[in-house]
C-alpha cells in the first residue's frame, strides 16, 4: 500500500527495533495496553505475546480492515478506527505505546496529560529532535517550554535511538523511543485551579528564551519591579535565561507573583 502523507505514515518495519520496543513496554496484570497508530500491526504482533488485552487505535480505515482481519483470531485485542483523541478511555490503568503520528506527537502529549490518572506510563516513538525537547537537561539546548510543560507532570527519558533506515517510507530525521512515566512522577506544589496560569506563564517565558529572566519579568508585571529584583537576586539568577532555570525554581517564582 502507499503511505498516506497527510497521516504522517511511517511504518516501522524493522523486526529487531520492533521486538525491543515491545521487550521496553512494562505493562502489569492489572493494566490494559493501548497502542496508538497500530498501523497494519507491525509492533501489535510483538505486543500480544504479553498476553494482555489491547486496544488498538487507527485512524486510517482500509489498515483497520487489515488489523482486524489479521488479528481476528486474538480475542484479547480490539481495534477502535478513529482518532486517538476522540477516544473515551473506561479502563482503570491502560499502558501506551505506539509509533506515533509525528504531526500530532504535542496533542498526544496532551492526550497523555489529561488523561494521565489512567496512564500510568507511556512508551512512544518520536522524532528524535522531539524527544530531546522532551527530555532535555536545564541548561541544554534543547531545553524549553515542551520540557517542562511535560516534566511537571511526568519523568520521561529516551530510551534508544531508531535509525531512519528502518522505516518505510524513509523518513528525513531520525526516530527515538521515550517513556514517560507518571506513576514516578510528585506533582509540583501548585494550585489546580492555577496549571492553566502557569502553564501560560512559562509559554510567555520561553517565547523569550535569549532573554534575561529579570527583564522579561519585568515587562510581564511592570507594577512589580522591585520585587522582581529582590527576589530573583536573593535567588542569585538575575542574569538567567528561562532556558537555564530549572522548573521548580520557575513555580516559585509563578508563585511568588500571585502572592
Amino acid at each position: 500500500m502507499k503511505p498516506k502523507k497527510y497521516l504522517s505514515q511511517y511504518f516501522l518495519l524493522n523486526k529487531k527495533y520492533l521486538k525491543k520496543i515491545a521487550d521496553s513496554v512494562d505493562v502489569k496484570e492489572d493494566e490494559t495496553l493501548l497502542e496508538i497508530g497500530a498501523g497494519r500491526g507491525e509492533l501489535t504482533q510483538f505486543l500480544i505475546g504479553k498476553k494482555r488485552k489491547i486496544i488498538c487505535v487507527e485512524i486510517d480505515l482500509y489498515l483497520c480492515r487489515i488489523l482486524k482481519e489479521r488479528f481476528k483470531a486474538v480475542d484479547f485485542l480490539e481495534v477502535f478506527c478513529g482518532d486517538i483523541r476522540n477516544l473515551k478511555l473506561s479502563e482503570k490503568k491502560l499502558i501506551v505505546a505506539g509509533n506515533i503520528p509525528y504531526h500530532l506527537s504535542f496533542q498526544i502529549i496532551e492526550f497523555l496529560i489529561k488523561n494521565r490518572k489512567r496512564i500510568p506510563r507511556a512508551y512512544l516513538t518520536f522524532q528524535k529532535e522531539f524527544a530531546q525537547k522532551l527530555t532535555a537537561k536545564v541548561g541544554s539546548k534543547s531545553y524549553s517550554f515542551l520540557t517542562c510543560f511535560l516534566k511537571f507532570y511526568a519523568e520521561a527519558k529516551i530510551l534508544f535511538n531508531i535509525p531512519q533506515s528502518c522505516f518505510f517510507p524513509q523518513p528525513k530525521v531520525s526516530s527515538a523511543l521515550v517513556k514517560i512515566d507518571f506513576s514516578a512522577h510528585s506533582e509540583l506544589s501548585l494550585e489546580e485551579s492555577q496549571e492553566k496560569m502557569f502553564l501560560d506563564f512559562l509559554r510567555k517565558i520561553f517565547q523569550q528564551r535569549r532573554k534575561k529572566i529579570i527583564n522579561i519579568l519585568k515587562e510581564l508585571y511592570r507594577d512589580k519591579k522591585k520585587e522582581i529584583k529582590d527576589f530573583l537576586e536573593d535567588r542569585k539568577i538575575c542574569s538567567y535565561r528561562p532556558e537555564e532555570i530549572d522548573l521548580k525554581v520557575l513555580v516559585e517564582i509563578y508563585n511568588y507573583l500571585q502572592e
